[in-house]
């Protein structure tokens, strides 16, 4: 429900909500509760005069405080009706004839009732002229107020229906309405009138005050929308005022996946970058080790003992130094009972692949190995 009151001349200001229908209809089981009088069961204090009560003054009768039923629903000696019971009762009894008891609203376009003095039911009041001015440029038609575009289609055979424009600023708080002659292809809202409705009335961004539309609470699309309208009427800015909410609502979506997604995946990123740096320091740490190996054997080569000149391995300079090269480093050991030298290895690898180590003299006698 809108948080104002509205004044009650549109179609739909006399029908119920489908809320309201849904809680109302819970809680009717029979069509019964809506009788004027129960046939089922007699309850005095429901404000209903049931079967077998003279009267029933609801609340107050059950405390006794009515001047004219009691508490048993009965009446007080000397009352013949109850003034809350019938609209021609005064004082416990039955009304002057031209006691007035239907003074209806201006929105009702109904006369004024009166008691005919010969019976305790109001007479049902007659209805204004067509056409008497109601509430807010509205007039009455077959007793009823009918707004101003209803009215305007009544007179002009039209067939428009009230609505609330939107734009522009200044017709806002007018009299607008839709041309509704085709309901699969309606008009635009438009202004039809130059009056301007009262303070206080409902318009599309809250309350018209002085002709303007005022809102206590400025929503995003509000600014959102002023700002556009304050645009060069262009044909973009005619697409895009059109299809505000839809823009809203797709960038909110756009921002909203655009962050799921920093969400989701800058983890991933985060752990794949260090994995690839942990990679590249393991490579470089291998890169050092091999360097390091490299220098060594130079180093064990070259402090090898001066005696391995006569019982050496005949191998080239450029086989020592060549850095693809596995060299394997030899002992020797003395034999204490024979002066012979020995070595405990009979292979040796090269680049090559694996050769047989085998002895040979030379003339002074000495003995090398040869691969």
């Amino acid at each position: 429900m809108w948080y104002r009151v509205d004044q009650g001349t549109e179609p739909n200001n006399k029908i119920f909500s489908i809320c309201t229908l849904k809680t109302v209809g819970d809680q009717i089981t029979k069509i019964s509760c809506l009788e004027s009088r129960s046939t089922h069961i007699s309850m005095c204090g429901n404000g209903v005069v049931d079967h077998g009560e003279e009267c029933d003054a609801g609340a107050i009768g059950l405390i006794n405080a009515d001047i004219c039923c009691t508490r048993d629903c009965k009446f007080h000696p000397g009352a013949v009706c109850s003034d809350i019971n019938t609209q021609c009762c005064a004082n416990c009894l039955m009304a002057h004839r031209g006691t007035v008891c239907y003074d209806p609203h201006v929105v009702a376009c109904r006369r004024k009732s009166y008691c005919t003095g010969d019976s305790y039911t109001c007479p049902r009041p007659q209805n204004l002229p067509n056409w008497t001015p109601c509430l807010e440029g509205g007039m009455c038609h077959n007793g009823e107020c009918k707004g101003f575009c209803e009215i305007k289609s009544l007179r002009r055979n039209l067939s428009l229906k009230a609505c609330m424009c939107i734009e522009p600023d200044e017709d806002v708080c007018k009299w607008c309405c839709y041309d509704n002659s085709d309901p699969k292809n309606p008009g635009p809202c438009v202004a039809h009138s130059t009056v301007i409705m009262k303070n206080g009335r409902s318009c599309y961004y809250g309350y018209c005050e002085d002709g303007v539309c005022k809102s206590k609470v400025v929503s995003s699309i509000r600014r959102i929308t002023s700002y556009i309208q304050s645009v060069p009427r262009l044909g973009y800015i005619k697409f895009l005022k059109s299809n505000i909410v839809f823009l809203v609502v797709t960038s909110s979506l756009t921002l909203w996946y655009l962050h799921f997604l920093a969400v989701s995946y800058y983890p991933k990123v985060v752990d794949m970058w260090y994995q690839y740096l942990d990679e590249r320091s393991a490579e470089s740490d291998e890169l050092e080790s091999v360097q390091a190996q490299g220098v060594q054997n130079d180093q064990e080569i070259k402090q090898l003992p001066k005696d391995y000149n006569t019982t050496s391995l005949e191998l080239s300079d450029t086989t020592l130094r060549e850095p693809e090269v596995e060299t394997k480093h030899f002992t020797s050991e003395q034999s204490q009972d024979t002066g012979t030298r020995s070595f405990p290895y009979d292979s040796v690898t090269t680049v090559s692949g694996t050769k047989k180590l085998s002895t040979a003299s030379d003339k002074s006698g000495s003995t090398r190995l040869e691969l």
